[in-house]
Order: C-alpha cells, then sequence, then structure tokens
C-alpha cells in the first residue's frame, strides 16, 4: 500500500468552487455594507454644512455682512463657509434674511443631494432617501428664482403681485 500524501486534482477543484460560490453569495452583501457606510457619512456632511451655513450667517450677519449665497465648486467659489476643508465636497447653499436654508446642493463626486423649499429647509428633511447620484456644483451662475409653482404669497397689494425674498411675481400675467 502506497501512502498518500496532499490533495488530488478533483478535491482542489472542488474547495476552489466551494469558496468562488461563497464569495459570490458574500460579497455583494460587503460591498452594500461598505456604500451604505459611505451614504451615512455624507448625509453626516451635509448635516454639518446645514448647521455651519445657518452659524456662518448669524455670525456674518452681527458683522454687517449679509450675504445670502454660500458656494464652493470644482473650478470656483463664491463665498465659502467656515467649513474644515474637504477634498472634492462641493456645496451650494442659499439663506433667506433670518439664516433660513431655502436652497441646499451637495455633492462629494459619489453622492448628492439637491433640496429646495422657498419656507425653509428643514433638518429631519435631509435624509438617506433624498441622496441621489453626485452632480456638478457651479458657482458661477446665480441664484435662480423660485418657479410660480413654488411661490407662496407672503405679502400680496391690491395689483395682485406675491413678494417673495426679493422676487415679485405677478399672478395675472404669471411674469417674474
Amino acid at each position: 500500500m502506497r501512502n498518500k500524501e496532499g490533495f488530488t486534482l478533483i478535491e482542489l477543484l472542488a474547495v476552489i468552487t466551494l469558496i468562488g460560490v461563497l464569495l459570490l453569495l458574500v460579497a455583494p452583501n460587503v460591498l452594500g455594507i461598505f456604500k451604505n457606510a459611505k451614504k451615512n457619512l455624507f448625509q453626516d456632511e451635509v448635516l454639518n454644512i446645514y448647521n455651519t451655513t445657518y452659524s456662518t450667517y448669524v455670525y456674518r450677519s452681527s458683522q454687517g455682512d449679509y450675504t445670502k449665497r454660500f458656494c464652493v465648486g470644482k473650478d470656483t467659489t463664491t463665498n465659502s463657509i467656515e467649513l474644515e476643508e474637504k477634498v472634492g465636497l462641493y456645496y451650494d447653499v442659499t439663506v433667506n434674511s433670518f439664516g433660513e436654508i431655502l436652497s441646499l446642493k451637495v455633492s462629494d463626486g459619489t453622492f448628492g443631494i439637491n433640496i429646495s423649499n422657498s419656507n425653509g429647509i428643514k433638518k429631519k428633511s435631509i435624509t438617506g432617501d433624498s441622496i441621489q447620484e453626485a452632480f456638478d456644483i457651479n458657482c458661477n451662475g446665480g441664484v435662480t428664482p423660485p418657479t410660480p409653482e413654488q411661490l407662496s404669497c407672503i405679502i400680496t397689494d391690491s395689483n395682485r403681485t406675491c413678494h417673495l425674498f426679493n422676487f415679485n411675481y405677478n399672478i395675472q400675467n404669471g411674469t417674474l
């Protein structure tokens, strides 16, 4: 009788096949966990920008600077907030005279969030469901006025004109 040392080719192929099947089952779950962790980290960054923008506006307005748009894009910066420098994190935030955030765009190259509300964005609206694919932030353009559908009248006069955050909308002829 001959003493057998080592594995046969069939045994090695069976073990390699079994390991391959296990990796195919486990890999998507592990990659999903990493993607969810990155998404949660991005959501935390957006909340940090939200909080810092409000604080920056309140502080600067107490110093006489009433700038209402804070933007850092890939190529340009309009007015940055006091935020620890994050490479690849871009934002465009617009506030009203009370420091309420009206428009929030943040992108990091993987994820993006774009929320706007003429009545102010609430912190609870920044959720994982509002996070989408990344997009480019451009600081060169001006602040886009809200569409007529987004307008809600704060003051109306006898000419049926809404006055909202420096934008005038005439209800009769639908002009901004």
